[in-house]
């Protein structure tokens, strides 16, 4: 009864997700369609019974490979309730590729973030909750020369994401991976794009080694741009990697 209660839920948020992004298409003043690659490493090492050091470094092109879109960092420590309801505080570092034709210039993009997660099982399902709260200081380029004027902004984001066993007598093949991260930010300066942007994954999740996985697929990430009019529909190849040693077990 629970399982089913769960699949409805995430029945119900695609659908709505699909719906209003249809909507939001046609009220639009324009659509930019654009095609990407986004790969990372993401790691969470487990140091102590009740600590973890969590980092992940990404990289975005457009075009699929053709030219870089962002790179970025991030570095946090985690602290685990149980093994179910963990916390996390952290920093991270952006740099964006101008989208601007003969622009050269990186826009740097500081965070702080806060972040709550809780993991469950339910028969073959793996459930994953996450909201990440995060507080971002924008960069502004100006003729393709970097300032010392930064937008603040503060951003809130939901994670659903689910992992389904198909093979239960073999593990070690993939699994069906499926993410829904919806992004909404507040401050002065959003007024016009209070919605940033919803992604949505499905792909496939397989163990490489005991501590190393990877999941690859196809991610729609549908974005609101900051004049409130103008929105970016990325079609993008996702591939992340996750490395989760227990280091805690050699002390």
């Amino acid at each position: 009864m629970l399982k089913k209660i769960f699949i409805c839920r995430c029945a119900v948020a695609l659908v709505c997700f699909f719906l209003l992004t249809r909507s939001s298409i046609a009220q639009s003043k324009q659509v930019r369609y654009q095609n990407h690659s986004w790969t990372s490493l993401n790691t969470s090492m487990r140091i102590a019974k009740h600590w973890s050091i969590i980092t992940d470094v990404h990289y975005r092109a457009n075009n699929f490979f053709a030219s870089p879109n962002f790179y970025f960092f991030r570095v946090g420590g985690q602290y685990h309730f149980n093994q179910h309801l963990s916390v996390a505080l952290g920093y991270g570092h952006l740099w964006l590729a101008p989208s601007k034709t003969g622009w050269h210039t990186y826009s740097n993009e500081n965070r702080i973030y806060q972040q709550v997660q809780y993991t469950y099982k339910t028969q073959r399902w793996q459930w994953i909750h996450r909201i990440r709260n995060e507080q971002r200081w924008q960069q502004i380029i100006t003729n393709d020369i970097a300032t010392n004027n930064y937008k603040l902004t503060n951003r809130i984001r939901y994670l659903l994401g689910a992992n389904y066993t198909i093979f239960k007598q073999h593990p070690k093949l993939p699994t069906l991976a499926l993410a829904n991260e919806l992004c909404l930010q507040f401050g002065e300066n959003t007024a016009l794009n209070t919605y940033d942007q919803n992604r949505f994954f499905i792909g496939a999740k397989m163990p490489l080694r005991k501590y190393l996985s990877f999941d690859i697929g196809y991610m729609l990430l549908y974005q609101k741009k900051a004049d409130g009019l103008n929105f970016d529909y990325n079609n993008t190849f996702r591939c992340f990697f996750y490395y989760t040693p227990q280091w805690q077990q050699k002390n």
